[in-house]
């Protein structure tokens, strides 16, 4: 199961346009990274149904590239699943849902705790 150690380094939101949403995240293994956005902001898990994505393309979209021993990295790329896109000026919220190659099952950053707003 991947927990939060896993986690090298990100997400870092590397780009956001109308049609298109790029994060980039460092893992300790191989794994498909996919972005989930919501059309809003709130707690995790309050916010209602994901905006419809386009189906990926091409599997490194999402996937990870081994960069060494335990270090795998992805730029994972979302983009809506409608002409219209996200609307210029609106918030939005996104999660991260991680599924290892080792087929542990998929882990967003909600349930590994990360995106709580409490200060520890």
């Amino acid at each position: 199961m991947l927990t939060a150690a896993d986690i090298l380094a990100g997400p870092i939101l590397r780009r956001v346009q109308q049609d298109l949403v790029a994060v980039w995240i460092a893992l300790t293994r191989a794994a498909t990274v996919e972005i989930e956005i919501f059309p809003s902001l709130g707690p995790a898990g309050s916010l209602g149904p994901a905006v419809a994505a386009k189906q990926t393309a091409f599997p490194r979209d999402t996937h990870t590239l081994a960069a060494g021993a335990g270090f795998h990295i992805a730029v994972s790329i979302w983009q809506p699943g409608n002409v219209a896109g996200l609307e210029w000026g609106g918030l939005y919220s996104y999660d991260v849902v991680i599924t290892p190659e080792d087929g542990s099952g998929k882990v967003r950053l909600h349930d590994l705790g990360l995106l709580s707003d409490t200060v520890i």
